[in-house]
């Protein structure tokens, strides 16, 4: 693995920390655990296979919406769909927190314990 490569590694795998303590954050503030919690049951709810991305995008839209978030969507193909948001000022540095909604095929579906996209939560 080149230099370059290593820190692109390492930044990406930053990111996703980051990502992670923001929404540590979140689940932390009064009812905000519950209001998370549901977000993730209906987005794993959400078919988001082959990258279509669409739906999964416009539910965090709604959600952002209703806590005060700025955002734009860009359905750049058919189904497929990126989401930006920003927190703060509106020009400026910040910080770009980076992820995916899509996730890889189910494979043999009954190969799985509990159907993968329920939402169900399982103790």
């Amino acid at each position: 693995m080149t230099t370059l490569s290593k820190i692109f590694h390492y930044f990406i795998l930053f990111t996703q920390c980051l990502s992670i303590y923001f929404i540590i954050q979140l689940v932390l503030v009064g009812d905000m655990r519950a209001k998370i919690e549901k977000l993730t049951q209906e987005l794993v709810q959400i078919d988001t296979t082959l990258g279509r991305t669409i739906d999964a995008v416009v539910l965090y839209g709604k959600f952002l919406e209703e806590h005060g978030i700025d955002f734009s969507i860009d359905e750049y193909d058919d189904g497929k769909a990126n989401l930006e948001a920003r927190i703060g000022p509106k020009h400026g540095d910040g910080i770009v927190v980076s992820g995916h909604l899509d996730v890889v095929p189910v494979g043999n579906i009954d190969n799985w314990k509990h159907h993968p996209f329920s939402g169900e939560i399982i103790d």
